[in-house]
């Protein structure tokens, strides 16, 4: 069989080059969540819930956290200070004598059953997209909920949002903005995805009209027209 890719010449080596140029940034990317994993952190907790921890560990650390409430509300009260450990020895510590352990994915540490793990069946999925307004601009300070969970998001200037879960059969996403209409879609039903992209979600917001009676303008505040008396303009 002719092969259609030069061996030798410009175009060969070119090729060559890029292939080991991805094999080393692969590794090396493997490498940075490996040594992120072994940052050591000083933690002091005293009595605390694992969701407390998994909590404090979220918003000082460069992980996500993933998990199902549920499922670690039962666990014993977390005490303990350390200067010098990592965070997978502090999810460890926390998971200690119960049926749970925990996956890294990348930047994700996913908290669940540890048969669930072995059989791989369950995953976390990730909500990205972007909120508009009726004009079709970006609107910023979209409350963003995921309703089975409590987890949330609020889109930035650009009007964007991630969202990261742990995958349920049913998941639903609420948006919320004041003077905005609430939108809700669904993600998943009784475990079958219900939209066909995840990461590309487009979202369309409409103003929320309020029916308003008749009012009296004194030019400093309003004022109901049955309760004022004098002579005054009228807005219809």
């Amino acid at each position: 069989m002719k092969n259609f890719l030069p061996e030798d010449g410009f175009s060969g080596r070119l090729i060559r080059r890029l292939a080991v140029l991805l094999v080393i940034w692969t590794a090396g990317l493997g490498a940075v969540h490996a040594q992120q994993a072994q940052q050591t952190i000083a933690v002091n907790f005293r009595n605390a819930t694992v969701q407390q921890v998994f909590t404090w560990l979220d918003n000082h650390t460069q992980y996500d956290f993933v998990y199902n409430n549920s499922q670690i509300e039962s666990l014993p009260r977390v005490s303990m200070q350390m200067n010098n450990t990592t965070v997978v020895d502090v999810v460890k510590y926390c998971l200690r004598n119960s049926s749970l352990s925990y996956q890294i994915r990348g930047n994700m540490v996913v908290i669940r059953p540890s048969d669930e793990i072995k059989k791989g069946t369950e995953e976390a999925v990730q909500f990205s997209g972007v909120v508009y307004d009726e004009n079709g601009l970006p609107l910023a300070g979209v409350s963003v909920v995921l309703k089975q969970a409590s987890r949330g998001a609020v889109t930035g200037p650009d009007g964007k949002f991630v969202l990261k879960a742990r995958r349920t059969d049913n998941m639903t996403l609420s948006f919320s903005f004041l003077g905005m209409k609430s939108q809700t879609i669904t993600a998943f039903s009784n475990g079958k995805q219900a939209l066909k992209e995840l990461d590309k979600l487009s979202i369309h917001m409409d103003p929320e009209v309020s029916e308003i009676g008749n009012v009296v303008v004194t030019g400093i505040l309003n004022i109901a027209q049955k309760s004022f008396s004098g002579s005054s303009p009228t807005i219809h």
